[in-house]
């Protein structure tokens, strides 16, 4: 097919309309999980949406995605750090700056990755992305479960769930020190 047809420029449209809107979708589906109005989700994340975007036409990849893996960083050390002094005012704070930071890592790095590729090989790079995305949350979402349900046994479940939610949170502070540590070599060199 070649990339000047009308079917191929339709698709690769509706790609790029799935990977513009995904903001908004987050920010309805955590709207939900937090049990806020979701139209509140909707309205934040089309407020955020442009934000990345914005910061990666003026300031290249480097800052914003460094920006975004500090923001993540950030939040889930604040988690462990007042971890039994949470509130749910605390945590939907913590958790809209985690969702910042990570709207700036991903909408950037999807951002410079698929404009390295040329455009009849961009759905399918926006393809192998999703996919590695949706894999690597798999086993995360697979190793927090493990640790919480490891940590279950034996225990009050209760007391297990407390203890078991800080290790996780401290599994993802470990695992943000990896990404800095990677966009730190990614980024060696003064590359944008």
């Amino acid at each position: 097919m070649s990339d000047q047809s009308g079917i191929y420029t339709l698709l690769y449209d509706i790609a790029d309309a799935l990977f513009t809107f995904m903001p908004v979708v987050i920010g309805y589906t955590s709207a939900k999980k937090f049990n806020m109005d979701p139209m509140l989700g909707l309205a934040i994340g089309a407020v955020i949406s442009p934000f990345g975007g914005i910061m990666l036409d003026k300031f290249m990849a480097k800052i914003p995605i460094m920006l975004g893996v500090f923001c993540s960083f950030v939040a889930t050390l604040f988690f462990v750090i007042l971890f039994r002094q949470l509130t749910y005012q605390m945590c939907m704070f913590l958790y809209f700056i985690y969702s910042l930071g990570i709207g700036l890592v991903v909408g950037n790095t999807m951002t410079v990755a698929l404009s390295q590729l040329s455009k009849k090989l961009q759905a399918d790079g926006n393809a192998t992305i999703q996919t590695l995305m949706q894999l690597s949350g798999g086993i995360g979402t697979s190793i927090c479960a493990a640790i919480l349900s490891f940590l279950q046994q034996g225990n009050n479940l209760v007391a297990g769930t407390k203890i078991g939610s800080l290790y996780v949170f401290i599994f993802l502070v470990i695992t943000v020190l990896l990404v800095i540590g990677c966009q730190c070599i990614a980024f060696k060199g003064g590359k944008n």
